[in-house]
Formats: structure tokens, sequence, C-alpha cells
């Protein structure tokens, strides 16, 4: 995963921190609580924090560990592990925006825009060769966006090479009854060199040669580019510049991949320039590129256009395309910022109605499409829910850090906690306990704070991780395992290039993080391993590890809080 990527999830999951300071944390917990006495038998208000559920008092105050202020634990409660509520304060804070769910077509179709630019057609651009090698002592094109007509005179090429080529023509025609063979190849010398017939007829009839060449143009146009001076030194097949008909452009368009399946060759759609005002111009796709941008994520699509309306090579353009969605209407369609797209399983936050407390359901979808502006859904999803368009990314995260459904946490059961792990096969399991095994050993350097040793141990755990994907048979379990393998990857690279043992530390988070997904979501056949959590860990934010023994020996900080923490879930 991108750097960029990881940076997004973390900001989402400390928003989500955030809001689940409003939201009552899961009531089941493994590890043990610090519990403040009851007062007889009556049943008092439990004050917990959102962050660290295992601290509960008896009265309002401030947690021990990361000093958020305590929160009711029954302010809000939830049993379903699909529901998340939360406070009106909670609602404020994330400033939710909820849209309805509408039949497609409601509005008769949707208009897709993209921005493009137009270009020079190099279906009619040529470069002016010469073909002749020497000096160009006169150059009648001066500069850049000059005119030049086909048959123009160019320039004038001074070359000794050609003079002595002439000479030998001359010569071989005086004796062409005796070796006609010799003339017809000296004739075919400068039949190559591209000399006009007329001016070669004229050197054999006078007997003299010339010392100076004339280039023509070959093509009329515009010079788009001009690559030689006066008194420079030219190469045989050098190129003197490039012309081009401009009163044809191109029109190209970048159309992001998620819009590319309404863009076809044919498609007509118009466009707009600043720099005509007020004018909308016609043009019909007849191009598409067959590779998407990697950077991008974008497709380069492509209309011919006149020029004679004002258009300029490198104008900025804004195309407009309507997409027909008729044969769609019995699907439902919401923003495309409501769903939290996750490949074949896509997620969306769905406000229940008619709750005292505002309460949003986790629900899994099926996409038909998605574009920029708009997902259609083809399972999943009734007319007229409200879903969240506004915040979901941040409300998926505060169900995670609460051990609900989310989109990370799928894998959760009715009970809260999680349940089916993808069987995998004997190979692919083979090499996670060859990676789980080098992960251990670059723990056990890092809990010593020794830089240098984790620095070279990751080299063997990157070794390690590379050889999983090829072991795995299965799709679906493939897609499965990789939503984490490059977010690793990229974690051990940064851990190997740097001897800084803070930054070691959050990159080993990061591969930690991988580790806990995949012993959660697959059977890893190996001895007990303990999932740890460090509240204080990264100022506070709490990090997670995992250790073959349930003593507490922590990577994060070593011997400054060699044993702070706590075991949170055993994986059997």
């Amino acid at each position: 995963m991108k750097k960029r990527e990881i940076i997004i999830a973390l900001i989402a999951l400390a928003l989500g921190a955030g809001l689940v300071y409003f939201m009552m944390p899961s009531p089941d917990h493994e590890h043990p609580t610090e519990t403040a006495p009851k007062n007889g038998s009556e049943e008092s208000t439990i004050y917990t924090c959102s962050m660290h559920p295992q601290v509960e008092r008896d009265e309002p105050g401030i947690c021990p560990i990361c000093e958020m202020d305590l929160v009711p634990k029954s302010a809000v409660e939830s049993d379903d592990p699909h529901l998340l509520q939360m406070t009106e304060n909670a609602v404020r804070l994330s400033q939710l925006e909820t849209s309805e769910a509408l039949p497609v077509g409601v509005d008769g179709g949707e208009t897709i825009s993209f921005s493009g630019k137009m270009r020079e057609d190099r279906d009619r651009s040529a470069r002016l060769i010469t073909y002749v090698p020497g000096e160009i002592i006169n150059l009648n094109v001066k500069y850049e966006g000059q005119r030049v007509r086909k048959g123009q005179h160019m320039a004038d090429i001074f070359s000794p090479e050609l003079r002595l080529q002439q000479e030998e023509l001359i010569q071989a025609h005086k004796r062409r009854d005796e070796s006609p063979g010799l003339y017809r190849a000296t004739r075919r010398k400068l039949d190559n060199w591209r000399m006009d017939s007329s001016l070669v007829e004229k050197i054999i009839e006078t007997g003299h040669a010339l010392d100076i060449l004339p280039v023509y143009a070959t093509a009329s146009g515009t010079v788009r580019t001009l690559n030689v001076s006066e008194g420079d030194m030219v190469s045989r097949g050098a190129s003197l510049g490039r012309v081009a008909d401009l009163s044809s452009l191109w029109a190209e368009f970048e159309v992001p991949e998620t819009d590319l399946d309404q863009v076809r060759i044919g498609s007509e759609l118009t466009f707009t320039t600043l720099s005509v005002p007020g004018h909308q111009f016609s043009a019909t796709v007849y191009y598409i590129d067959p590779q998407v941008d990697p950077v991008k994520r974008t497709v380069i699509a492509r209309a011919r256009v006149s020029a004679e309306q004002r258009l300029k090579p490198e104008m900025l353009i804004r195309a407009y395309l309507y997409s027909d969605q008729s044969e769609e209407e019995a699907l439902v369609q919401i923003p495309a910022s409501a769903v939290l797209w996750t490949g074949p399983r896509s997620v969306v936050w769905v406000k229940v109605p008619d709750r005292d407390i505002p309460s949003f359901e986790y629900r899994e979808v099926v996409l038909q499409r998605l574009s920029t502006r708009r997902a259609i859904i083809k399972e999943g999803l009734e007319v007229g829910e409200q879903v969240v368009s506004q915040g979901a990314f941040v409300i998926d995260a505060a169900a995670q850090l609460n051990n609900q459904r989310s989109m990370m946490n799928r894998l959760v059961g009715e009970d809260g906690v999680h349940v089916h792990r993808e069987s995998i096969n004997p190979h692919h399991n083979e090499a996670a306990v060859a990676f789980i095994q080098e992960y251990l050993r670059v723990k056990a350097a890092l809990v010593e704070s020794h830089a240098e040793d984790a620095r070279y141990m990751t080299r063997a755990l990157g070794e390690k991780l590379e050889n999983i994907p090829g072991t795995i048979d299965d799709s679906s379990i493939r897609d499965n395992w990789m939503r984490w393998h490059e977010r690793a990857v990229e974690a051990i690279q940064t851990l190997a290039e740097s001897d800084d043992i803070s930054i070691q530390r959050e990159a080993f988070e990061n591969i930690s993080r991988a580790l806990i997904y995949w012993l959660r979501h697959f059977e890893i056949d190996t001895d007990a391993l303990y999932l740890q959590h460090c509240p204080m860990a990264f100022d506070n934010e709490g990090a997670d590890w995992i250790s073959t023994e349930e003593e507490i020996l922590n990577p994060y900080f070593g011997d400054q809080m060699l044993h702070c923490g706590l075991v949170e879930e055993v994986f059997q």
C-alpha cells in the first residue's frame, strides 16, 4: 500500500477514536478490568474510557492512561455487532451527512464530466528531414510558429560529400555505354539522397557539380519545432524541425477508470474551454488508450475536431458526456462518497430510522457501477433508505475500534467475537509460519532496542513475505490476503532502510497490523500466539504486536517500559 493510503487510514482511525469517545465500547472484554466498588446492592452508573475499556469507575473523571474524559458505559448500548450507536455529540463532532437512496433514472440520466487538453493532430504532422550531410549556410525558416507550404525553400546546405557524388555521376554518365551498371548505381546514390530528379538531369547536362543543395518543405503547416540554426552541421537523416497542420486538432480527455465503461468509440460528447467562453463544441470519440495511467488512474480518450472555431493546442477543456441509464431503472443510486470500496465486497453505513439514539447499520452491498459522483447498487440497499454520504470512513473506523463489524473487521459474529477463518493450503501455511518466525526475531531485537540487529533481520523477514503469494492457489483467498500484503512490504522496506529505532518501531507496528489481520482471517496452523497491546505506545495512541509467550515484553518501549501492556486475544 502506498504511504499516502496508510496515512489516510491512520487519520481515519484517529478520528474514529474521537467518535468512540462518545460511544459505549463493546461490553465483552477478556482482560481484567479496574472497577470501583458499588454502593450496596443498588446498581450505579459505570463510567469507562472509550479508548481503554478496561478502566471503569463509578463516577465521572479522566482515564488514568490517556486522560480522556470518562463516559457512561450505558450511554450508548447495542448488542448487535452490525449496529453502531452514537450520541448526538458524536454525530456533531463527525459532521455526518446522509443522502437518500434513489432509483436510477429518477433524473433521467447522468452527465459525466472530465478534464482534458487540445493537442495537435499527430496524424497531420511531418518532420523536415535532410538526407545530405553538411553545413547549413542559409535558413529561411527563422522561428517556431512560422507558416510554411509544401515545396517551399527551407534551407541551403553546403556538402563536400555531395559534390564528390555528383562528380562520380558526371564521369559515370560519360562511360554509360561501356558501364551502364556503374552509371545506374551512381545515379541511385543521388536518388537515395533525395535530390530532385530535374536537378540531377541539369547536373548531367551541364557537367558541373553543385556545392550547395537546397532543402524544400515536404508538407504544409505551422512550424512546431525548429532544431537547427545557420552554421550548424547536420548529418544525413537529421531533422531540421517539425511542421503540423493545425486546421484539425485532437481533443484529449482524461477519463477516470471508474467512468471508463461509459465512454466508447463513437460516443458523442460536448466540451467547453475558458478561452472561448459561452460556446460548446461537439466531438465524437474515435480512440481510447488501451492502457490506464498507473499514477493518475485515468485513460486517454481522443476526438478529432476542426480548429476553425478559435481552438488552439494546449487549451484546457472540460468535456461532458450524457449517460442514459434507462436500462438500470430497477437499481438504486447513492453518492459515490457513501461507498467504502474493498473490491467485490463494498460497504455502506445506513442510518436506522425512528431511533432515540442515532444508530447506523453496517451493510454490505453489491455494486453495479461506481463513477466519480454516483454508485449504482445492485443488491443490499432499498430505495428511500438513508446512507452516510459524508463521514462514512470515520464511522467505519469507530466501529473497528469498538470491535464491531466494519470494512476491515467483517469477521465478527453476533456475539461480537471473530468467527470464520478461511482455510489455506499446506504450502501457504508453511510460508506463513516461516514469516511469523522471522517476525518474532525482529520483535525480540526491538525488545532489546538493538536497531542494527532489527534492520539486519528484516531482510529475511521481507524474503519470507515475498514467498507467500506464490503459494496461494485460490483467487478469493489471494484477494483477501493481499489486502495487507503491500502495506507489510512497504513497512518492511522502511524498517530495513532505517537505523533509527523509533522509525523501526513505527514500521514494525504496521507489520504487526498486517500479521494480526492474517491471523484473524486465516487458519494458520501454529502454536498459540498472543495478541498483546500497549495503550501508551506512540503518544498514547496504542499499538499491538504478536508474541509466543503470555509474558509482556514490549517491543515499542524496550527496557524503558518492558512490561507495559496486556494480552487481548489468543490465537490457537
